[in-house]
C-alpha cells in the first residue's frame, strides 16, 4: 500500500498534472475554472488508492449516510399517493425532504473539498512547485486583507504561498490587467462604466494613530461595444458626436443647429421609420402597430387577474425590427480610483483618472 501511494503522489506532483502554479508569471486566465472540481476530478483519475484512502478517512460514516439517502427516496412514493387528499401536508414534508437531500449533498460535497485540501497538502509536502491550492488561497488572503502573521502561520500549515510568493503574484496579474485595459481602450471601441462604492478598513487593534478607516472611492469597468455582424462593424467616424451633440444642446448659447421640439406623437409616427410600410399578407397591422399591439395584450394577460390568461400562448412574439444578434457581452475591470465621484470636480478626475489607465490622456496628464 504504501508503495502504491508513493506512486500516485509522485504522478500527482508531475508538472503534467496541471497542478503547479507560477506566481511570478501568474495570469487571470487559471483563476476562471473551477479549481475544486477539476483537481478533484484529476486526483481521483490520477491517485485513485489516495483519494479512496483520504475519503474513508474524512467520511467513516458513510454508510449511515446512504441508507438516509435511500430511505429518503424510499419515504417519497408513498406520499406522492397521498398528495390529492393532504395536499397542505405533502407540501410541508416535500420542503423536509429537500432541506435533508441538501444537507446530504452539501455534506458530500464537504468531504471532497476536505479530500483536495488534504491531498494538496501532502503533494506541496512532496514537491514545492505543487502549489495550485496554496496560490488561489493565497490570493484570497490578500483580497481579505488577512493580517501577515496569519497568512506565515497558514504558509508554514501548507495551506498557502508565502507573502512574497503572494506580492508576485499581485504584481504579475496587476501588470496583465494594466496590459488588457490599455488595448481594450485604445481601440476607441468600448465604453467607461463607474460607480462609487464603500469600504471600511479595519485593523485588529485599533488606536488614535491607526482608527479603523472608511473610505468612499469610485470602481470602473471598460465594456467593448458590440460589433455586430462582419457587415455592420463599428464606424469610428460616426462615433465622433461631441461636435454634433454641442451644436444641438439647449445650454450651447450659439447653437449652430437648434434641436427641434418633437411630441410623443411626432416620435410614434417616426418609429420604425426604415421598416417595411406594407403590411405582409396574412396580417393586419404594421411593423410598429404589431410591438404595441404584443405589448399591450402582455399586460392584459399577465396584470388583469387572470382574465385573459387563456390567450396567453395566442400572443405570439411580433417580427423582430433591427433585432440585435445573442451575444456574450465582456468587461475589463479598471483600477479603484480613491475618489469620491458624487461631486463634478470628483466626476473630471474619474475621467482624467480612467483616460490616463487605459493610456489615451494627454501628454501632459500623465
Amino acid at each position: 500500500l504504501q508503495k502504491v501511494l508513493s506512486q500516485e503522489i509522485q504522478e500527482l506532483s508531475q508538472k503534467t498534472t496541471g497542478l503547479h502554479f507560477n506566481a511570478t508569471h501568474a495570469t487571470s486566465d487559471a483563476l476562471y475554472d473551477s479549481f475544486m472540481d477539476v483537481a478533484a476530478t484529476k486526483m481521483a483519475d490520477k491517485g485513485p488508492t489516495l483519494w479512496k484512502m483520504f475519503g474513508t478517512l474524512l467520511n467513516l460514516d458513510s454508510s449511515r449516510r446512504r441508507i438516509s439517502r435511500k430511505n429518503l427516496e424510499k419515504d417519497r412514493e408513498p406520499r406522492v399517493l397521498a398528495r390529492s387528499e393532504k395536499e397542505r401536508k405533502w407540501g410541508r414534508l416535500q420542503k423536509e425532504d429537500k432541506r435533508r437531500l441538501r444537507a446530504i449533498e452539501r455534506n458530500e460535497s464537504l468531504v471532497v473539498i476536505k479530500q483536495v485540501v488534504c491531498i494538496s497538502i501532502v503533494l506541496q509536502s512532496n514537491n514545492e512547485h505543487c502549489n495550485y491550492l496554496q496560490s488561489i488561497l493565497g490570493l484570497f488572503f490578500h483580497s481579505a486583507t488577512v493580517p501577515e502573521k496569519v497568512v506565515k502561520t497558514l504558509s508554514h500549515s501548507g495551506l498557502s504561498i508565502s507573502t512574497t510568493s503572494i506580492n508576485r503574484m499581485i504584481k504579475s496579474l496587476s501588470t496583465e490587467a494594466t496590459r488588457k485595459i490599455r488595448a481594450t481602450a485604445q481601440t476607441l471601441k468600448a465604453a467607461f462604466a463607474y460607480n462609487n462604492f464603500n469600504q471600511s478598513f479595519k485593523v485588529a487593534a485599533p488606536t488614535i494613530e491607526r482608527p479603523s478607516t472608511f473610505v468612499s472611492a469610485t470602481s470602473a469597468t471598460l465594456i467593448p461595444l458590440y460589433n455586430g455582424r462582419e457587415e455592420k462593424l463599428l464606424n469610428l467616424n460616426a462615433m465622433l458626436c461631441s461636435e454634433k451633440l454641442w451644436a444641438k444642446n439647449p445650454r450651447n448659447p450659439f447653437p449652430t443647429e437648434p434641436l427641434d421640439t418633437r411630441t410623443v406623437y411626432d416620435l410614434l409616427n417616426k418609429l420604425h421609420m426604415n421598416a417595411p410600410t406594407i403590411v405582409c399578407q396574412g396580417e393586419c397591422l404594421f411593423k410598429f402597430d404589431q410591438r404595441f399591439a404584443f405589448h399591450i395584450c402582455e399586460i392584459l394577460i399577465h396584470q388583469a387577474g387572470g382574465l385573459f390568461s387563456n390567450y396567453k400562448k395566442c400572443n405570439t412574439e411580433p417580427t423582430p425590427v433591427n433585432q440585435i444578434p445573442l451575444h456574450q457581452s465582456i468587461q475589463v475591470p479598471c483600477r479603484a480610483m480613491k475618489i469620491k465621484e458624487s461631486t463634478n470636480d470628483g466626476n473630471v478626475q474619474v475621467i482624467k483618472n480612467l483616460l490616463r489607465q487605459g493610456g489615451l490622456a494627454e501628454p501632459e496628464d500623465d
